[in-house]
């Protein structure tokens, strides 16, 4: 019919939620490859830093560094992702720079999935612990 107008238009309009963007994705839609490679990159970077000492000819608890340089930047891809996605990551990104596990537990929770990956990398943390970092 000619008169016609898109719902947004009528009286309805103001009773209806009309969104610009779709939703977001449901939280088992979400890629989780990178927050699992965050999960283990205590152990990771503590081989790294075993790795890299010789060729650097330094001592590898003097590469400290890596382990939260590793976290900052998967944890904030991670979360790009994540906004990406449709999700709200406000806040989200002060706890990846500052607590990764902090993060990754929000990041369960406003997904509402398990806090496996948060649990396995404060495990991942206290195993690194005993990883001999001479050479």
């Amino acid at each position: 019919m000619s008169d016609w107008l898109p719902a947004q238009q009528t009286e309805l309009g103001s009773l209806l939620s009309w969104r610009s963007t779709p939703p977001p994705l449901m939280g088992e839609a979400v890629n989780n490859s990178l927050v699992w490679t965050v999960a283990f990159v205590p152990i990771i970077s503590s081989f790294l830093q075993v790795a890299l000492a010789a060729p650097l000819g330094t001592q590898a608890g003097s590469l400290w560094f890596i382990a939260p340089i590793l976290n900052i930047i998967l944890c904030l891809a991670d979360e790009a992702n994540l906004k990406k996605a449709g999700h709200d990551t406000k806040g989200m990104g002060l706890w990846a720079v500052f607590l990764v596990p902090v993060y990754l537990f929000v990041r369960a929770a406003r997904l509402k999935q398990s806090n496996g990956y948060a649990i396995v990398w404060l495990v991942t943390f206290l195993l690194s612990l005993f990883i001999p970092l001479a050479g």
